[in-house]
This record gives C-alpha cells, sequence and structure tokens, in this order.
C-alpha cells in the first residue's frame, strides 16, 4: 500500500517503483482468520510506476476480492490526497474476485492512470467476486490499452461521477452479463455516454459483445477460443501467430497484452 496513513505534514508519496515481485497469498490462509484486502493499492500519491509483477491470490474477506485499487481516500493526508501519474504495465494478476478499482471522489482527486500490457486471469466467484474487470467512479484520464483479461463479470461497473478522458483500446475483454454497466444507467451504450462521456474504445476483441451495445471499431468473436491464444489451458495468453487479429491492434500490432508469463515477477 501506498498512502493509507494520516500525515500530519500533509505529505505525499511520490517517485516509487514496484517492480519484479511476487505479490503472493497462501491459500491455506483462506478461512484462517486473517484479514484480507488486495493485492496492491494506493490511496495518495503521485509519479508511481509498477512493473513486471507477478499477483497471485485474492479472495473476498475485509474488502470485496478486487485486486488493485488506485483510490484516493481522505484518512491519507486529509483534503490533499491525491493519485495522480501512474503507470500500471507488464503484471500478470491471476486468482481474484475483480480487477481494478478506480476511484477519485475523495481528496484533490485522481488523474493521469495508464493501465497498459498486462494479464488478468481467472477473475471471478471462485474468489468471491463477480469478477468485474474495471470499476470506476470520478476519475480524469484514464487509459487503459492492450490487457488481457479472462474474468467472469462485467467489463465496466460504473458509479458517481463520470470518468473523463476514458480510453479503452486494444484489450481483451468479455461481455459476460452486461458488459458496460452504469449505475443507473444501465448497459451498453447509455452506461458510456453516462459515465465515460467522449470515451476511445476502439480495437479491442469483446467475446459475446456486439456493436449496438460498444460500437463499431472493435471484434466480436462469438467464443473464447476463437480469439486464437497460443495455449489457453496452459496460460499463454498471447495471439498465435495465425490468430486473425494478431495484426488488428494498434498500430498493426497484436490485440491484448503481448507478454510471456513465465518471464513477470520475482523468483518463485
Amino acid at each position: 500500500m501506498i498512502g493509507g496513513a494520516g500525515s500530519a505534514m500533509k505529505l505525499t508519496p511520490a517517485d516509487c517503483l514496484v517492480r519484479d515481485n511476487w505479490i503472493n497469498k497462501r491459500l491455506d490462509w483462506k478461512g484462517g482468520g486473517w484479514v484480507v484486502k488486495n493485492f496492491f493499492e494506493i490511496k495518495n500519491g503521485r509519479r508511481i510506476k509498477v512493473e513486471n509483477n507477478l499477483m497471485t491470490n485474492n479472495w473476498l474477506d475485509a474488502q470485496d476480492g478486487t485486486a488493485i485499487l488506485f483510490t484516493t481516500r481522505e484518512d491519507n493526508g486529509g483534503r490533499t490526497a491525491i493519485i495522480e501519474d501512474v503507470e500500471f504495465y507488464n503484471n500478470v494478476i491471476r486468482g481474484a474476485g475483480n480487477g481494478i478499482n478506480v476511484y477519485g471522489s475523495e481528496g484533490i482527486g485522481g488523474r493521469r492512470l495508464i493501465i497498459r500490457n498486462n494479464v488478468f486471469e481467472d477473475l471471478g466467484e471462485k474468489w468471491g467476486g463477480s469478477g468485474v474487470f474495471l470499476k470506476t467512479a470520478d476519475w480524469d484520464g484514464l487509459v487503459v490499452e492492450n490487457n488481457t483479461v479472462i474474468h467472469s463479470g462485467n467489463i465496466t461497473l460504473a458509479w458517481g461521477k463520470p470518468t473523463k478522458g476514458f480510453v479503452l483500446r486494444g484489450n481483451i475483454v468479455s461481455q459476460n452479463e452486461y458488459g458496460f454497466f452504469g449505475d443507473g444507467a444501465g448497459v451498453g451504450k447509455a452506461a458510456i455516454v453516462k459515465y465515460f462521456p467522449a470515451a476511445v474504445i476502439a480495437n479491442n476483441i469483446i467475446v459475446g459483445g456486439s456493436a449496438d451495445d460498444t460500437g463499431g471499431g472493435n471484434f466480436y468473436p462469438s467464443s473464447i477460443r476463437q480469439v486464437g491464444f497460443v495455449a489457453l489451458e496452459r496460460g499463454d495468453l498471447r495471439l498465435a501467430p495465425g490468430s486473425q487479429y494478431a495484426s488488428k491492434g494498434l498500430n498493426g500490432r497484436a490485440v491484448g497484452a503481448i507478454l510471456d508469463v513465465n518471464a513477470v515477477g520475482g523468483t518463485r
């Protein structure tokens, strides 16, 4: 956790690097009385990079099982709490109730967050969550690019104030039950208009989705096996050279994360 304790001097953690770690919860801790919250959280900080980490086993307990939290909180620094200029890239998140929570409604707020080239695998009910990839409320500048996400729930669960400057581009996700869902707005384009105004949503593989919900410029295979992974069962979620989407991403690259998951994280 970066932030999370009050600062009498109103200081903000800055210029932090989290790289090459294996962040794991032992499965025999489950149900053993340990308080479990998440893998990684920022409550207050600026200019932070989180790179090449493996994060495994996060279940519903003291929180809802969401793996990664970028949430400004006034319990750290009062109204001066801020999250800005954060990059989260080249990480593997395996086994969690949900993916990411982005929340900027407290303190000064949150702005300029990039989530790029990560693999999120096995997000869902097995870990006590609903398998949502991205929960959002009140953010300014959120770029989500070239991630591969294997999940059982919605693409988004949006609420509160809108997220401005939202870019969802070049990712592999699944529609599942609702796809884009926004509190009080429903699903699909209505949720996007209310919670992600002027969003850029393009070059994504949305398994089971449709242009009626998410618009043109994306790809809508009916099943995950039509994506064309190197080896889905073995967890190699790169696109095979023969995949029809191998050159449909940004600048003619593959859609989704270009990442060898066996090379991510510390010694294990």
